[in-house]
């Protein structure tokens, strides 16, 4: 039987703008995108750097490293992964001093890791497609809710 009143009309509300907003997503991130994001880790890890650091630095740094990680599973470059390792090893030390110590520190090679990393993570921030970046952010709140990353 066929549903019936106002809100079974059969009518279908479509988006006439639907394909160019989808289309403009295609596009690199904009500079401005970019140097938002990029400030925003220099400026936590030169917390780290400086033992000012805080949960919140943490937080950020660790959602940078896994989505750069998401970002690179599709490119299959072993130099970038490696890099990527190294740096979410680094944000595990992180955690692990934060929580033990109270204080969210690294060691030098830790540091490193992540200073390196971030240069690699802004070269990926400048090829990726806004929708490309949208999606790995989404996998990577996916992979936190289930468990597999923090």
């Amino acid at each position: 039987m066929r549903k019936r009143g106002a809100h079974f009309s059969g009518k279908h509300h479509v988006d006439p703008l639907a394909a160019f907003r989808s289309a403009g997503r295609q596009h690199p991130l904009d500079d401005s995108q970019t140097l938002r994001l990029g400030i925003v880790l220099r400026t936590h890890l030169e917390a780290v750097r400086t033992g000012k650091a805080d949960e919140y630095a943490f937080h950020h740094l660790g959602a940078a490293v896994n989505t750069s990680m998401v970002m690179a599973e599709s490119s299959g470059d072993d130099e970038l992964s490696a890099i990527i390792g190294a740096a979410q090893k680094a944000i595990v030390r992180l955690r692990e001093n934060g929580n033990s110590k109270g204080r969210w520190l690294l060691d030098g090679p830790g540091l490193q890791a992540l200073m390196t990393w971030v240069t690699h993570y802004e070269s990926q921030l400048a090829t990726v497609s806004q929708q490309d970046a949208m999606n790995a952010l989404d996998e990577v709140t996916r992979r936190v809710q289930r468990g597999i990353v923090f």
